[in-house]
C-alpha cells in the first residue's frame, strides 16, 4: 500500500503546512493502531501534484487514488479508509 500526502507546490517542491503535518501524525497513529508499518511519502514532483487535480490541500492519496481533499480527517476516518483499501 502506498500512502502519500500532497500539500502546496511552491518553488519546485512541496511545502508541508500545519495541516499536512497534522495529517501525517494522524496517519501514523492510525497505522500503528492497525498494526501496519508503512511509510508515508510526500508528493515528489509538480507533474504528480497536478495529476491529482488539487483544488484544496492537504490531500490523502492511497494507491494513487485521492481519498481526502482539503481537510484533515480524524484518526478513526483514516483507519476506515485504510481498512477499506486493505479489503479492496
Amino acid at each position: 500500500m502506498e500512502i502519500k500526502i500532497v500539500g502546496r507546490w511552491v518553488d519546485d517542491r512541496m511545502k508541508e503546512c500545519l495541516a499536512c503535518q497534522t495529517l501525517r501524525k494522524r496517519i501514523y497513529e492510525a497505522l500503528k493502531e492497525l498494526g501496519l508499518d508503512l511509510n508515508v511519502k510526500n508528493c515528489e514532483s509538480e507533474k504528480e501534484y497536478l495529476s491529482y487535480g488539487v483544488i484544496l490541500t492537504p490531500l490523502l492519496v492511497i494507491n494513487g487514488k485521492v481519498k481526502i481533499m482539503g481537510k484533515v480527517p480524524t484518526k478513526n476516518r483514516i483507519k476506515e479508509i485504510v481498512k477499506g483499501e486493505l479489503n479492496a
